[in-house]
């Protein structure tokens, strides 16, 4: 009896392991970042929504704005980068506790972020396995969040439907039509 229980625990795990996860649409979820409090060895970060955020979560810390242009020039230069600062600048942290819209991670963060900079959350999917069975996007930028699409596959990733996040990114300056 131990021995058949032992083969049949054993193929349920594998089976379980083995599930291949379906996923389309958007499968992050986001929140903007109002404040990051570093308290000894624990991260708080307060956000402005704790909606499809769980402890355990895998998370994504990120600053989407902050670089700093040349704006005052008057040659070719204009417009160019000076200071990327701390735009573009990420971590990821699997949340330790939530409570109300502060979210607690063990440890501390690697680098510095400017909360004007336009800091968000996102939450990072993890499988086993997963197939994209329809087309896969993110939510689009809307000034605060979105305009991320990112997931984990510890194994294999089946591709039987298009990854498209065109048009959802970090929006640019208008069009001018001067010559």
């Amino acid at each position: 009896i131990n021995l058949f229980s032992f083969i049949v625990l054993n193929v349920v795990a594998i089976n379980t392991l083995c599930q291949t996860t379906p996923i389309s649409g958007i499968i992050n979820s986001y929140a903007a970042v109002n404040a990051i409090a570093i308290n000894g060895c624990q991260t708080t970060i307060t956000v402005n929504t704790t909606a499809g955020f769980l402890t355990g979560d895998t998370v994504m810390i990120i600053q989407m704005k902050g670089a700093s242009i040349d704006s005052t020039s008057a040659t070719s230069t204009f417009g160019n980068v000076s200071s990327l600062n701390a735009a573009g600048k990420y971590e990821l942290f699997a949340i330790a506790n939530i409570t109300g819209l502060q979210i607690s991670f063990n440890g501390t963060l690697n680098n510095s972020y400017d909360i004007n900079g336009l800091v968000q959350m996102v939450k990072i999917p993890v499988y086993n396995n997963a197939n994209v069975i329809a087309p896969l996007t993110c939510a689009p930028w809307n000034g605060q969040t979105g305009g991320i699409l990112s997931f984990f596959v510890k194994d294999t990733l089946t591709l039987n439907a298009d990854i498209d996040v065109n048009g959802k990114g970090f929006r640019g300056g208008n069009i001018s039509n001067n010559p």
